[in-house]
């Protein structure tokens, strides 16, 4: 038996070197050849450009004038990859890269923690082949650190139950970063868990994960200080502004309900959409008494929110393809596993393998 255990611990160990080797290799390979494609990326690059040459980090600038419409860290960033690198297509798209990267590596991860190692390494296999999430990693946009850092908090947030604070505080910082790099969003997943506390009763839980929520808060609030300070109203008029017009107005309800991200969904999963919505329902089923049941739950309200959303558009939907991947991932082994045969378990692992490679063959026009 144990034997037999070491022999799949080293499999997903060389299957998980393998993965992250040819994840590196999609998402860096001739980054900086194609020009900045749309409108996000050009004027993305062009703040952090303006950062990397007069060294302000408080007051960005697009087309000359102060912009706050977006959190800095993003730009941050990518103004530390202009000045490594000189102001390139590589450069404006080296941090997103590079996020998605990080986003894999920490779904595997997740995965082994909540659940096992093959079902991590299923779940790395499925986002590593999402075309959505291959796209928007592969362009200098915000989302994919975005989604980083909310997988982090998420990660960190599991963590946490082991008991060390450490892990709280690294939830805090994560939500705080998620913040600087697109606003409010970065919070859904901890205000989720802690109301899906309060609904179980557990309120010691509540309690101690309140650390993480005010490191948070400090982060977050401590910049927009720094931010007013600097910036007068200027900056609470567009950032506020924009936050507000995007959780208040776009919520219509009823005048824009619809499921026309389902569209942006499909395109993105391309062959794991037809997996995902039995997967769901196996997870849910198998996890309805499990603290792993908030990754259904995030992914199920964050899909509702975009039914009443006027803004239907593909990005909002990058934050969920690791859970996505990991409700797959944990769907799929838990088929597998029923059959108790490790012939079988290897040879599911080379079809999704293939499922995988195929997809991104195919479809590599729409990401490359």
């Amino acid at each position: 038996w144990n034997s037999s255990m070491e022999k799949e611990n080293r499999f997903i160990n060389l299957l998980l070197f393998i993965i992250m080797a040819a994840s590196t290799v999609i998402l860096f390979w001739d980054l900086g050849l194609p020009f900045l494609a749309h409108w996000d990326e050009a004027w993305h690059a062009d703040i952090a450009r303006n950062i990397a040459e007069n060294g302000n980090f408080l007051t960005t600038i697009w087309n000359k004038e102060p912009f706050f419409d977006k959190p800095p860290l993003y730009f941050w960033f990518s103004a530390i990859a202009f000045k490594l690198f000189g102001p390139t297509e590589f450069s404006a798209r080296f941090f997103s890269a590079l996020s998605g990267l990080g986003t894999i590596l920490l779904t595997f991860l997740l995965g082994r923690f909540l659940f096992n190692r093959a079902t991590g390494i299923i779940s790395i296999v499925v986002l590593g082949s999402t075309i959505g999430f291959l796209y928007r990693a592969r362009t200098g946009n915000l989302d994919l650190l975005l989604t980083f850092f909310i997988l982090l908090s998420i990660f960190s947030f599991y963590k946490s139950f082991k008991g060390s604070n450490m892990w709280l505080f690294l939830m805090g910082i994560s939500v705080g970063a998620a913040f600087l790099t697109k606003g409010a969003a970065g919070f859904i997943f901890p205000i989720l868990a802690l109301f899906y506390f309060l609904f179980k009763r557990k309120y010691l839980l509540v309690k101690s994960h309140l650390i993480g929520i005010v490191t948070a808060l400090t982060i977050s609030i401590l910049w927009v200080v720094f931010s007013f300070v600097i910036n007068d109203g200027i900056f609470m008029s567009q950032f506020f502004a924009n936050q507000t017009e995007k959780w208040i107005p776009r919520l219509s309800f009823w005048e824009t309900s619809s499921f026309d991200y389902m569209l942006f969904l499909k395109n993105g999963l391309k062959v794991w959409f037809i997996v995902f919505i039995p997967a769901f329902l196996v997870f849910v089923y198998c996890l309805r008494k499990s603290n792993a049941l908030l990754l259904a739950l995030f992914t199920g309200i964050l899909l509702s929110a975009l039914s009443f959303s006027e803004n239907k558009s593909d990005w909002f939907l990058v934050p969920l393809y690791p859970a996505i991947s990991l409700i797959i991932g944990f769907s799929l082994h838990e088929i597998i596993k029923r059959i108790n045969d490790r012939r079988i378990f290897t040879l599911s692992i080379f079809i999704v393998l293939v499922i995988a490679g195929t997809q991104n063959y195919f479809y590599k026009s729409q990401y490359i």
